[in-house]
């Protein structure tokens, strides 16, 4: 048996010199395998509790500290210091 994988993740690859019962296997252990690993990102995603509103904030605040975009108010000075301090929470 041809014993191909993922580069990434070492998901086991079908190969055209197995024999269908042998590839069956591996693509069930595959399927198997990236489904518990996209289960394992959702519940870290829920963990996070980031919304859609909440990442665009998160991006907003990121892109002004990579353009080092001077910050207008002290409202919106108090905005960025909450939304980074919950991103050291979030461990981000």
């Amino acid at each position: 048996m041809i014993d191909h994988k993922t580069a990434a993740r070492q998901y086991p690859l079908p190969h055209v010199q197995n024999s269908g019962n042998e590839d069956c296997d591996r693509i069930r252990s595959s399927l198997s395998a990236i489904d518990e690993d996209m289960n394992a990102l959702i519940e870290q995603s829920d963990h996070l509790q980031i919304n859609k509103a909440d990442q665009t904030e998160v991006d907003v605040i990121q892109q002004s500290l990579l353009l080092k975009t001077p910050i207008a108010t002290t409202e919106a000075l108090q905005a960025e210091l909450s939304n980074l301090s919950a991103l050291v929470f979030a461990n981000l």
